[in-house]
């Protein structure tokens, strides 16, 4: 088995030169930071946000379980994006972004679809509706990762 290890000399160094350490580590990328309200009647999709979301220290996540309960919680809290199921037990998801967005103070906040409808029709006719952008699932969290960093994006230092 081959074994590659750094030496002073294939640096170009004299044989026995000890090797710098690096001490200066590159500074973390910052993490989004906002609230999330996720809409939702699926109990199990519901924890799967919040596991996700746990990964992201910055982000305080609320949970409502249909289409009045999720306005009213974003109505109490308005949140710093939506993340919103397109079949909810008393409205559809584009029948919810109507609500919000005829709302003065949450007609601005982001908007985000997550739907098991992952047909190109279902996603177009979402865009169309309002929606900033369309998430399939079952989730990819490097996807709702992307989507997170896009539109709560920390401010530049």
């Amino acid at each position: 088995m081959d074994r590659c290890a750094i030496t002073p000399h294939a640096q170009g160094l004299p044989p026995g030169t000890p090797l710098p350490l690096r001490t200066a580590m590159p500074a973390p990328l910052p993490q989004p930071r906002g609230r999330v309200l996720y809409v939702d009647d699926e109990e199990l999709n519901r924890l799967l946000m919040l596991a996700l979301l746990e990964l992201r220290p910055g982000l305080a996540l609320d949970l409502a379980v249909d289409g009045a309960s999720g306005l009213a919680a974003a109505r109490a809290a308005p949140p710093d994006l939506l993340l919103l199921d397109m079949r909810l037990p008393d409205m559809s998801g584009l029948q919810l972004l109507q609500a919000l967005r005829a709302d003065p103070q949450l007609a601005g906040v982001p908007c985000v679809a997550v739907s098991a409808n992952a047909m190109p029709d279902d996603i177009a006719e979402a865009l169309r509706g309002g929606f900033d952008a369309y998430i399939t699932k079952p989730i990819a969290s490097a996807r709702l990762f992307g989507e997170i960093d896009r539109f709560l994006a920390p401010a530049p230092a």
